[in-house]
């Protein structure tokens, strides 16, 4: 049952995509895709000749880029949402994706140091970024109007399904070159993550 419901999951984001809600959400409809591959990728990814955790910065990171990208031709090419939703110098992609670098880096780099630190599990960092992600999405203007308004929350769903996956495949794919055994667990690694993310933003977004 649980299985059947993990897949129900992942395809509801390609069915909403036919409604016009983009097709953002689709990286999460790829993780459930990855999921159940993993065993083949795994290997595979451990042959690549990159020190493991310059290879996870190096994919959150990539993969955060890409999913701006995507978000930039839901509105372009697509149609999908208003065009004032980007601003109007960023309507060349490269020129989008420069302004971004900053902070899918501080997403990828905070998920670095806090993995070198840390044991995390799967649904912890699902949760975790998921939370993170709805936190500064927008410069915390959802999140301060979730607290304005209670039902903001319900936008939660929609943000971890976003930003989750973004480091979710990595670590999903990295978990055998990413040694957590010998990592201490403790529940500060949950404000930490939170923490640097905003820090190291701010520094890189300046």
């Amino acid at each position: 049952m649980k299985k059947f419901l993990f897949i129900l999951s992942g395809l509801i984001p390609i069915i909403l995509s036919f409604f016009g809600m983009g097709t953002v959400l689709v990286w999460y409809s790829f993780f459930v895709f990855l999921s159940f591959f993993k065993k083949r990728l795994i290997p595979v990814m451990g042959r690549v000749p990159i020190p493991a955790f310059l290879f996870f910065f190096l994919f959150v990171w990539g993969l955060g880029l890409a999913t701006e990208a995507v978000f930039w031709s839901d509105i372009y090419l697509l149609g999908i949402g208003e065009s004032e939703d980007i601003d109007g110098r960023n309507h060349n992609l490269w020129v989008h994706l420069s302004m971004y670098w900053g902070f899918y880096g501080s997403i990828a780099l905070a998920w670095t140091c806090a993995l070198r630190w840390f044991r995390f599990t799967l649904p912890q960092v699902f949760v975790t970024q998921g939370i993170a992600g709805f936190t500064v999405e927008q410069n915390f203007a959802v999140l301060l109007a979730a607290f304005a308004d209670p039902r903001g929350v319900i936008w939660f769903p929609y943000l971890a399904a976003v930003y989750s996956p973004l480091v979710v495949i990595p670590f999903m794919l990295l978990q055998e070159r990413i040694d957590q055994r010998s990592r201490r667990d403790h529940w500060i690694k949950y404000p930490l993550i939170l923490f640097l993310q905003i820090i190291i933003m701010s520094l890189l977004t300046i």
